[in-house]
């Protein structure tokens, strides 16, 4: 006999986070350039999360900064906006020390800058979430989502999904630097 939990709204026995991971890690096996398969892969994660916004940022350690490598609900201009110093903001911060960082509403936390204009009078105590994507312990970039709370809502399920697929990636992008030393 299966038991059966509720996550995010759907019952855990079959519709599971395995279908998700295997859809990112089908998509990261299709090429060796990790850039072609950003988007698809935050899309597939937004659309199973249910999240309003999911972005890749990658640190530039020559110039000290974090630019959004590709985003799932922004806009090319507010893309373009997501420039981060190292420790500046939620981003900065986890791209500095390694460690995940998650903001129950950010409409009150003042670490929340906001450089791409999320409507927050739109999506009043939308949570962040965002974790660090490393290869060999060192953070190459982070992982983040908003999203807004609902009755299934399980900021801890969230958090370990974002940390997997954060690995995920982390290992191909390993995995295409070890190929090219």
């Amino acid at each position: 006999m299966y038991t059966f939990c509720d996550k995010n709204g759907r019952d855990c026995y079959g519709d599971s986070e395995l279908p998700l991971l295997f859809g990112i890690s089908s998509l990261l096996n299709q090429t060796r350039d990790i850039k072609f398969v950003i988007y698809p892969i935050l899309e597939l994660m937004g659309k199973y999360i249910n999240a309003k916004r999911s972005m890749i940022t990658i640190l530039n350690r020559d110039l000290s900064k974090i630019f959004i490598e590709d985003a799932y609900g922004l806009s090319p201009e507010a893309k373009a906006k997501g420039i981060y110093k190292i420790g500046e903001g939620i981003i900065g911060e986890v791209a500095k020390t390694g460690c995940l960082i998650i903001i129950a509403d950010i409409s009150k936390d003042s670490r929340f800058l906001n450089k791409t204009g999320f409507d927050l009078s739109k999506n009043k105590g939308a949570t962040f979430i965002c974790v660090p994507i490393k290869v060999d312990q060192e953070v190459i970039g982070t992982l983040s989502i908003h999203r807004l709370r609902t009755d299934n809502f399980s900021v801890i399920q969230d958090q370990e999904t974002l940390s997997i697929i954060g690995s995920l990636i982390a290992q191909s992008v390993k995995v295409r630097q070890d190929q090219l030393e």
